[in-house]
């Protein structure tokens, strides 16, 4: 259930189209965090009377910095050599579609916790970086998250 210890895992992948260097992932995750959680923690009323708000939130804030097509692919792995070509464009709307919807409930649960984020580790040429962090709530178990 919802109120015991869960583990999400939140793929935000930096898009690769940028002129400069990547900016380091640790400042955006956490400015991408921090700007999705300070929205909601603004909208707890309007969310409250309309819950559709959240998932305005989570289209607005958190998905476009999600690199859809990378994630749908990665999701796919192995099994992306037995997707005819012509339908990953639609698994890539479904499942975008689909992380939205998880995303929307998931953060559905954020009260105003604390987000404890670990500190920043080298990324040494690493291309995928997994940033943990801790939501926190009085009396309550800390929810794991990996972004």
């Amino acid at each position: 259930m919802i109120n015991r210890l869960f583990y999400l895992l939140l793929v935000l992948v930096i898009p690769f189209s940028y002129a400069q260097q990547p900016p380091d992932p640790y400042v955006f995750i956490k400015q991408v965090a921090d700007a999705t959680f300070s929205r909601i923690k603004q909208e707890q009323a309007n969310i409250k009377l309309h819950p559709e708000v959240m998932r305005t939130i989570v289209e607005q804030e958190l998905m476009p910095n999600i690199d859809l097509e990378y994630s749908a692919l990665y999701v796919l792995g192995n099994g992306l050599k037995t997707v005819p070509k012509d339908k990953i464009a639609l698994f890539t709307q479904t499942f975008s579609t689909y992380l939205t919807e998880n995303y929307t409930s998931i953060m559905g649960n954020y009260k105003d916790q604390t987000v404890a984020f670990e500190p920043a580790k080298s990324q040494s040429e690493q291309s995928i970086v997994n940033i943990k962090a801790l939501i926190k709530a009085t009396g309550k178990q800390d929810i794991s998250v990996v972004f």
